[in-house]
C-alpha cells in the first residue's frame, strides 16, 4: 500500500524568504539572491529516501492571501506548515501574525491539525545581538503565548547563511510526521555500537543528511564533510553515466567508509568513521543486516 504524499506548505507574506529557503533545501544556493516574488502557488515534488512530499510555495502578496483564506480547500490535507516571518520587517510583523492566525482558524474549520513550525527568517549572524531583532522576536512569542489556538508550535530562527540548520529543521519535521524516521536513527546507533565506530550517517539523493549517530563531535564533522563531498562526486558520476563506485575507503585521522546504496527508485549513501581499522573486521556481519533493516523500514514508510 502506497502512502499518500505529505502535503507541506510554505506560507508567509511576500518577500519573507519562503522561496529562498526552498532553494536552500534544493542546494541551489547561487539562485537564493536572485529570487523573484512567487506568483500564486508553485507546487513541487520532493523525496526523502523515496518518501513522497508535495511542497506548496504559496505566494504572499495581499491578493493571493485573500484568495487562500476565502477558499479553505487550499489548506486541506496539510500535514506540515512552515510559516515564514521576515523577522527584520518590523512594520509588517502584526500583519504577518494576523495572517498566521487566519490560517490556523482555517485549519480548525477543516478539522485538521498539521504540525506547525514558525521560521523567524533573516535572523542573520550580524544581527544576533540586535535589540531591534530581539524586540520583534519577543513580539511574535508574546502573540503565540496569548493565543489559545496557537499552542504546540515550534519556533526556529533561520538565515540563508546557515543552510544546514534549515536542512536539519526540515528533516526533523518530516520525521516527526513519519514515525519510521526515528527507527532509522535507532538502526544507525545500533550499527555504530556494533562496529565500534565513532560516527555514522545517511545522506540521501538530495545530499541532505537524513540521520546520524556519533560519539564525538570531531568524528561527526569528519563524516559530514567527507560524506557530502563523496556523495556529490557520486551524483556527478551518475549524471555523466559513469560507473558509480560501490564503496570508498579514505584514511584521515582514522578510516572513512562510504557506500552507495541503490534502493527502489532512489538511492542513498552510508558513511561511517572509525579510528581503529580492526573495527572493520565485523563489517561483513553488521553491514548486510543494517541495509536489510533499513530496507524494511523504508518499505513501510513509502
Amino acid at each position: 500500500m502506497i502512502r499518500p504524499q505529505i502535503k507541506c506548505l510554505f506560507v508567509g507574506l511576500d518577500n519573507g524568504g519562503k522561496t529562498s529557503l526552498l532553494l536552500m533545501l534544493e542546494m541551489k544556493f547561487l539562485q537564493v539572491l536572485k529570487t523573484k516574488p512567487t506568483k500564486h502557488i508553485v507546487v513541487s515534488d520532493f523525496h526523502i529516501l523515496g518518501i513522497p512530499i508535495k511542497i506548496w510555495d504559496m505566494g504572499g502578496q495581499k491578493e493571493y492571501r485573500m484568495e487562500y483564506l476565502s477558499k479553505p480547500h487550499y489548506f486541506g490535507e496539510t500535514k506540515l506548515l512552515f510559516y515564514v516571518i521576515d523577522i527584520q520587517d518590523e512594520a509588517r510583523i502584526e500583519v504577518s501574525l494576523k495572517y498566521f492566525e487566519d490560517i490556523v482558524n482555517n485549519f480548525a474549520f477543516l478539522e485538521i491539525t498539521p504540525k506547525i513550525i514558525i521560521l523567524l527568517h533573516k535572523s542573520d549572524p550580524d544581527l544576533k545581538d540586535s535589540m531591534h531583532l530581539n524586540k520583534n522576536i519577543y513580539k511574535v512569542k508574546q502573540f503565540l503565548s496569548n493565543n489559545p489556538n496557537t499552542k504546540d508550535i515550534t519556533i526556529y530562527r533561520t538565515s540563508i547563511y546557515f543552510p544546514e540548520e534549515f536542512h536539519h529543521i526540515f528533516i526533523q519535521a518530516i520525521f516527526e510526521i513519519i514515525p519510521e524516521g526515528y527507527r532509522i536513527r535507532e538502526l544507525l546507533t545500533q550499527f555504530m555500537e556494533d562496529l565500534q565506530a565513532e560516527a555514522v550517517l545517511i545522506i540521501d539523493e538530495n545530499l541532505l543528511i537524513i540521520a546520524e549517530a556519533y560519539s564525538s563531535r570531531k568524528s561527526l564533522a569528519i563524516c559530514r564533510v567527507c560524506g557530502k563531498n563523496l556523495a556529490k562526486m557520486t551524483q556527478e558520476f551518475y549524471e555523466m553515466n559513469l560507473v558509480i563506485p560501490d564503496r570508498i575507503g579514505i584514511e584521515i585521522d582514522g578510516l572513512i567508509f562510504f557506500k552507495h546504496v541503490p534502493y527502489s527508485q532512489t538511492h542513498f549513501y552510508l558513511i561511517f568513521f572509525t579510528i581503529m581499522q580492526e573495527h572493520l573486521r565485523n563489517l561483513s556481519q553488521y553491514l548486510p543486516k543494517l541495509l536489510e533493516d533499513l530496507s524494511n523500514v523504508l518499505s513501510s514508510a513509502i
